[in-house]
Order: C-alpha cells, then structure tokens, then sequence
C-alpha cells in the first residue's frame, strides 16, 4: 500500500473485508495523493490485489445508461433498500453550483455571445458597406439588360467563400482545442482513463451557431438585393452619361 505520512496503522495493518480480513504492508509513503482532501489519512491499495488476496469485492458503485429512470428506482428499491441514486443531470447540476465552475460557465456563454453578435455584426456590415457600390454597379447592368434578381446571385457568391472559411476554421478549432488541451491537464486520475477519451463534442450547439451565421448572411444577401433593386436606372444613366 501507499500510505500517508504518519499512518495510524504503521508498517504492516489489516483491511476488514466482508468476509475476512486482509493483511497489508506499506511500501511508500507521501504527504498528498490526487483526489483525496489535505491532512486526510489514506492508504492506495492496488484493486486486482486486494481481489486476489480477499475475493470478489461487492460493488460499491454502479453505473447505467440507456435505462429507464422508473424502472432502475424500482429495482433498486427492491433489491439494494439503502442504495442511493444519483442521476448524471442531477451530479451535475451539483457541480455547477460552485462558485467557480458556474463564473466559468457563465464567461464562456458570454464569450461565444459576444462573439456570435460580433461575427454576425462584421457579415452585416460587410455587406451594406459593399452594396452602394454594389447597387450602382448593378443598376449599370440591369441598364444593359441583367435582370434584378443577378444582384442576389452576386451577393451570395461574394460573402459564401467567407462564410464557408468561417465556419470550417471555427468549427475546425472548437473541436481541435479540446484535444489539444487534454493532455497538458492531465485529468485522468479523474476520468479514469486517456482524458481525449471523455471529450463530448456538441454538435448541436455548433450545427446551431453554423445555421444562425448561414440564416444572418441570408438576411443579409437579401436586404442588399431588396437594396439593389430601388436603385433609380435614370440617375445611373446620368452619371453614365457625365
């Protein structure tokens, strides 16, 4: 075992299992270990080797997926009385009333807000700014025989190569950074495992994101070509004239 500094038990003590008792004999000790509070004793005991020295271990803690919320309460009550449950929306729910996990999460909805409106804004902007020239270079055409409904098609086609970047560098980012991270935390006293294993990609959130720029750019498009299309052909032909 890997004891505590000053363990009560000293260098050899015993373990109570179910059945019987279980000797063991320190090897190491160290003032901290990940996971369990300061100035609290503990004693790290390999799993396998207390099984193998004592038998099966009874199950301490269970968890399910893809089963009824109903149907596990009942057999639990029927079957472990004394059993609690815990809900992985309820755990947590729990975990984001710290202080500093919910100030966490409330800066980065912040964040991605500001930075949806500020994209949003940029593309808006990008494209009234561009469309009085736009118009007057239109109306020039529509004079030659172009139809209204080319100031759409051109609109699209000059904001679509920025929109179609945007969104596969974001996303592309969003979904690389998480990885990249990971390792340099080293999270997997706590995720039991590679923590690259535990990562959850939204795709929703980031399909819904993707789908307000797409809708946004649309408005935009179509609010330039609505604009286009008031543009009087008789001042046009004037300036052309000039």
């Amino acid at each position: 075992a890997l004891v505590s500094n000053g363990w009560p038990g000293g260098g050899f003590f015993q373990v109570e299992l179910p059945e019987e008792k279980v000797g063991v004999v320190s090897v190491a000790e160290r003032a901290t270990f990940p996971g369990v509070p300061s100035e609290t004793p503990f004693a790290i005991v390999p799993l396998d080797a207390l099984e193998e020295a004592g038998g099966p271990l009874p199950t301490s803690r269970l968890y399910m997926r893809g089963a009824s919320t109903a149907a596990v309460r009942q057999a639990i009550e029927e079957m472990a009385p004394r059993a609690t449950i815990e809900s992985r929306s309820a755990v947590a729910t729990d975990l984001r009333a710290s202080p500093l996990v919910d100030g966490v999460l409330r800066g980065f909805r912040a964040a991605i807000l500001f930075a949806a409106l500020f994209a949003g804004l940029a593309v808006v902007l990008m494209a009234l700014i561009a469309g009085r020239s736009r118009a007057r270079d239109l109306a020039l055409v529509r004079t030659m025989g172009s139809a209204s409904r080319d100031g759409l098609v051109l609109a699209a086609a000059e904001l679509t190569p920025f929109v179609a970047a945007a969104l596969l560098v974001g996303i592309g980012l969003g979904v690389l950074t998480p990885y990249l991270i990971a390792p340099g935390l080293d999270l997997s006293f706590y995720t039991g495992g590679d923590p690259s294993d535990q990562i959850v990609i939204h795709w929703r959130s980031a399909a819904a994101l993707a789908a307000g720029l797409i809708v946004l750019v649309g408005a935009a498009v179509l609010l330039d070509g609505l604009r286009a299309r008031r543009a009087r052909l008789d001042r046009v032909l004037r300036i052309g004239e000039r």
